[in-house]
């Protein structure tokens, strides 16, 4: 009757076991399946809602803020004496009303220029530090880190400082660079760049997972993309360019961007992407 007993007990405990270990498999893969292949597309303002106001600006990161994008791409460079600024070109002559190069500037110095609005016109706006970003905006909002400066620890460092990791996606071009963040802390969400559809071996190689993929026009593909989600991370492309020129007067042409089943999009017009995907019920 003893043994009888004992062997119900084992029974009843290898049954709580195994329900408890389909429940966590299921909960997980649950959460990969809500994550990347929910029919909601991510709309990325590609320098912020910079339309009327200057690019990599903050009021162009707080006009993206309230338009309730899912990710503000900013572009980040280095001056002379090494303070991080939002900057896309390596100059400033595009941008301001100054000239030279970005790391030739001292940031005293380059905080003197006025940044110049989407139609030329001079803005009472300073270049911002990265880190005057993220005091005002790093609650708030998610970046999409374009990190052109060579000292990407001092990024690196900065997110760490704030404990921003899980908020924001760093745009990696070197897959070497990409896996040492992860080792470094696994918190850290990476979108890696493709360089066609069979670099994507390469990037799923050693149980390296991406939150994203950037893809290119080039190799938009069904297949493409459906490896990408299959493996469990969101494949982006840009509607930057003819797409975005288009839309402007036919809304229904960001189609072309996520035909294909891409699902983050990059925008220079946000505000028009977001209403298009809303009226289609492919954004909260």
């Amino acid at each position: 009757m003893k043994a009888i007993t004992k062997n119900l007990k084992m029974k009843k405990t290898f049954f709580v076991i195994i329900s408890c270990l389909l429940f966590l498999q299921n909960s997980i893969a649950q959460k990969i399946q809500d994550n990347v292949c929910n029919p909601e597309i991510m709309v990325v303002a590609h320098r912020g809602a910079h339309n009327n106001f200057p690019e990599n600006s903050i009021p162009a990161i707080r006009e993206a803020t309230e338009l309730g994008v899912d990710f503000i791409e900013i572009d980040i460079r280095h001056t002379k004496d090494s303070s991080l600024v939002l900057m896309h070109d390596d100059s400033i002559d595009r941008t301001t009303n100054g000239h030279g190069l970005v790391e030739d500037y001292t940031l005293q110095e380059i905080k003197n220029f006025r940044l110049k609005n989407a139609d030329g016109s001079l803005s009472d706006e300073q270049i911002p530090t990265f880190e005057e970003i993220l005091t005002q905006f790093g609650n708030v909002a998610h970046f999409d880190l374009d990190i052109k400066t060579s000292k990407k620890m001092r990024v690196v460092e900065m997110m760490e400082k704030y404990n921003l990791l899980e908020s924001s996606l760093f745009l990696i071009y070197d897959l070497q660079f990409a896996k040492m963040l992860k080792n470094r802390d696994d918190r850290f969400r990476i979108l890696i760049r493709a360089k066609n559809e069979e670099s994507l071996k390469d990037i799923y190689n050693d149980d390296f997972l991406p939150e994203a993929v950037h893809i290119d026009d080039s190799f938009d593909t069904v297949s493409t993309n459906n490896t990408i989600k299959k493996m469990g991370s969101r494949s982006f492309i840009n509607s930057l360019g003819d797409i975005d020129k288009e839309a402007v007067n036919n809304p229904e042409a960001f189609e072309k961007a996520y035909d294909n089943g891409a699902n983050i999009i990059q925008t220079n017009y946000p505000e028009l992407l977001l209403r298009h995907l809303r009226s289609k019920g492919l954004h909260r």
